[in-house]
């Protein structure tokens, strides 16, 4: 029996302690060489500097820790993270700025109604551009009085029917027409003195000359209020 023991404790207390390193190599994720000795004993290292150099030959691997695999992302984290996300961009279109910009272009958006009086503003501005072109290079030309008395009617009109608008730049048109619209007031009643006519008529091409700047500037303004404003850029942080 005392026999069998000596026999057998050693083997046993061996394989103990094999399996103490194996345990703690695969809990501390090491790697465990295993080398024979000149008298043919193993001995086992988890740094193989420490092995002879000529046992290295007999140097054996005896565990490697596998790479620890990836856990695989559930549907349900899929989703967190997709509204994580999304939540997130629109935070940052949602910014203090666009917000203002936002506000600041509905407050600037046209009505149906404005944008309806710029068009017929702009068209009769250029119409009157054009009404006089033939007229205003000229040295004299009697026939200007019969232009603008046929003009002031839809003048008038005009003016009246932007004068309603709260839009500065309709505002300014409106001012600018009850102006002019004045001016050719005397113009329904054509004077039977050919002097009085003549300087009438003077007045009246310089008069359209120099409106037609002031004519072009606010054609220029109804057309940019009709367009839409471009996007703005958000300030560099």
């Amino acid at each position: 029996m005392l026999k069998l023991l000596k026999t057998h404790i050693p083997s046993y207390i061996f394989s103990c302690f094999i399996a103490s390193i194996m345990l703690w190599a695969f809990q501390a994720d090491a790697q465990i060489y295993q080398w024979t000795d000149d008298q043919g004993r193993r001995s086992f290292t988890d740094d193989p500097s420490n092995i002879p150099f000529k046992h290295q030959r007999s140097m054996k691997k005896m565990y490697s820790a596998a790479p620890k695999a990836s856990r695989p992302i559930s549907s349900r984290e899929s989703e967190k993270k997709e509204k994580k996300e999304k939540k997130e961009e629109e935070g940052k279109k949602a910014s203090p700025f666009s917000k203002s910009t936002s506000k600041e272009e509905e407050e600037n958006k046209l009505s149906p109604e404005e944008t309806g009086a710029m068009k017929e503003a702009i068209g009769f501005l250029k119409a009157d551009i054009k009404r006089y072109e033939s007229y205003i290079d000229k040295p004299l030309d009697l026939q200007i009085d019969q232009v603008v008395r046929g003009a002031l009617e839809k003048k008038t009109a005009l003016a009246k029917k932007l004068s309603a608008f709260d839009q500065e730049t309709l505002k300014e048109t409106a001012a600018f027409l009850n102006a002019s619209a004045k001016k050719d007031e005397d113009a329904k009643n054509l004077s039977p003195n050919p002097i009085i006519r003549k300087a009438r008529a003077v007045k009246r091409r310089d008069r359209a000359k120099a409106e037609n700047k002031t004519k072009t500037s606010l054609i220029e303004k109804l057309e940019k209020a009709l367009s839409p404003p471009e996007p703005s850029e958000e300030p560099k942080k």
